[in-house]
């Protein structure tokens, strides 16, 4: 039989809320193995918790500001928030694991990954994961592949919950059995896998299990109530399967992206606060726009106008989807040449204000320099003093300027301050009305039932970790691709973030850590320069390809 010697298996989403419960009653008996005989601990995501920015940080050990990604799209920051541009695999800034070690002359399995789309040359075999459009061949490396390895089914085309969930546990199997097919075929140094159907399984029906959110009910929980148990029993059987290609000297590593909890219920309506506060007007007499925005508010329920909205942004050229976005956010009401600061969303997680700088947007009034930095400094003091209507709580968990938390080599692919809101709030697009509002019934019964929180998990097995269910504090997402490699016998590269999780380690086996220099510090992309394997000519998304991946995005409430 093929062993590995360093296998990293990922739970998207996965959550200790869910794991504890079901390893105490023993449904989870692989994982339950795991915690017992090796180490355990939450796992801290980055800002954003979000699958797009995340899973690139564990490949990179860079957090999103030097790896370049912060969620599926990106827009231009040097607008006012119009339609984004979906990034690729192509995006992603330096070398990954998968081509550190290729380039060591390692045998290496990149299986359902996030964010691998397109598949790129290594040495050895990859297979792009979510949200990989269906057909064509670039979703696998070599291409040859996908003549016999299915692409990823999206959950999205159920009619119902029962459809949906025969969906994801097939997927799951499949998933296991495209992994155990590969694991039969060659020997790998490095294999990773992700089973995504966790998150998606957490986005849609999540509401049947915590009797927080505001539409759980008895009936749909004696009915649907099993579904993510289901999802985590399946994966676990699938995990004990893949383990029969370790042994004693195999580093196992059992990773999420982010954690799950239920949705927020409540919005916060972040353009409406900053009018109040006198930082962002709007036209004083209504455009034909405005108008029509407040007769389609009167006449659609919300959750039309966000299918429609959907329609327009699959379908329509991106100039026409830009002005649709605008008239969706009723921006054409926003008198720009008086307003100092508006919204501009990072995640559904986490939130974004941009200030409206002269030179930098199209109308900006905001002078660079000092001016910026004392409005940016004294909105921050305006947002920390808010707090949960009715509560003393703080409405805002944390607050960053850009630079404080990603660097000063950001530069401005992203927002100007980023801030996190108490977890039953996210922020609305409202730029008039109430600044808190519940999220309507319609809108918690699809994709937003669940979310993300930060809380991932860690599991680690192998002859170099510490063993006997030891609980493992303060382990960070951007400390796991320089743990990989380590566990690799590599060298960290300077220009990883993160440093291997020494906890981890058997305090007598850890060795001598050594960081080898290499360029990209500054966030360039170097893949296809640098690395022998990596030369794949510059990849575009075509629009078959695009509305695929769209679909998958809207499905979960990306989008």
């Amino acid at each position: 039989m093929n062993v590995v010697k360093v296998m990293v298996l990922g739970l998207d989403g996965a959550t200790f809320r869910i794991i504890r419960p079901l390893v105490a009653a023993g449904k989870l008996p692989n994982l339950g193995r795991l915690m017992q005989e090796g180490a355990w601990g939450i796992l801290q995501s980055i800002i954003p918790p979000h699958t797009a920015a995340a899973w690139p940080t564990l490949m990179t050990g860079k957090h999103p500001g030097n790896h370049g990604l912060f969620g599926f799209d990106q827009p231009s920051l040097g607008g006012y928030g119009g339609a984004a541009r979906l990034v690729t695999s192509q995006a992603i800034a330096g070398q990954t694991i998968f081509d550190y070690a290729s380039r060591a002359g390692l045998r290496v399995a990149a299986i359902r990954v996030p964010m691998t789309y397109p598949a790129w040359p290594i040495n050895g075999v990859m297979i792009s994961g979510y949200p990989s459009p269906e057909g064509g061949s670039s979703y696998t490396y070599p291409r040859e592949l996908c003549r016999t390895i299915p692409a990823m089914r999206d959950p999205a085309a159920a009619r119902d919950p029962d459809e949906r969930k025969q969906i994801l546990l097939e997927e799951i199997a499949r998933t296991g059995e495209i992994g155990l097919q590969i694991l039969r075929n060659d020997r790998y140094d490095l294999f990773m896998l992700v089973f995504q159907q966790t998150d998606i399984a957490h986005h849609w029906y999540w509401r049947y299990i915590d009797k927080a959110s505001p539409v759980y009910t008895e009936e749909e929980a004696a009915r649907y109530g099993d579904v993510i148990e289901l999802c985590y029993r399946a994966i676990d059987a699938q995990i004990g399967e893949l383990l029969q290609f370790t042994d004693s000297d195999t580093s196992v590593l059992i990773v999420s992206d982010h954690g799950g909890r239920v949705s927020a219920s409540n919005y916060f309506h972040i353009n409406t606060w900053l009018r109040q506060e006198g930082l962002l007007a709007l036209r004083r007499k209504p455009s034909l726009q405005s108008r029509a925005y407040d007769l389609r508010s009167r006449l659609l329920p919300k959750h039309i106008r966000t299918q429609l909205k959907r329609v327009i942004a699959a379908t329509m050229p991106d100039k026409i989807s830009a002005r649709a976005e605008d008239f969706y956010f009723n921006l054409e009401d926003v008198n720009w040449a008086q307003t100092r600061a508006f919204r501009f969303n990072v995640s559904a997680e986490v939130q974004g204000i941009m200030l409206n700088v002269a030179g930098r947007q199209p109308s900006g009034i905001v002078k660079p320099g000092a001016e910026f930095e004392r409005l940016r400094d004294d909105i921050i003091a305006r947002l920390r003093r808010l707090r949960v209507p009715g509560t003393d709580q703080p409405l805002v968990e944390y607050i960053y300027t850009r630079e404080e938390l990603y660097g000063p080599q950001v530069g401005t692919r992203v927002s100007d301050i980023i801030f996190g809101l108490h977890p039953d709030y996210r922020g609305g697009d409202g730029v008039s009305g109430p600044i808190f509002a519940p999220l309507r019934h319609e809108e918690l019964l699809g994709a937003l039932a669940g979310w993300h929180d930060a809380e991932g998990i860690l599991l680690a097995a192998g002859p170099r970790f510490v063993r006997g269910g030891v609980t493992i504090t303060d382990a960070s997402l951007l400390s796991m691709g320089p743990t990989v490699l380590h566990c690799l016998d590599m060298p960290i590269p300077d220009v990883m973030d993160g440093t291997i999780l020494e906890p981890l380690f058997d305090p007598a086996l850890v060795g001598a850590t050594t960081r080898s220099p290499q360029r990209g510090g500054d966030g360039t992309a170097l893949r296809a320069s640098e690395s022998p394997f990596t030369g794949a000519d510059h990849f575009e998304l075509s629009q078959e390809e695009a509305e695929s991946i769209k679909g998958r995005l809207r499905s979960l409430g990306y989008l």
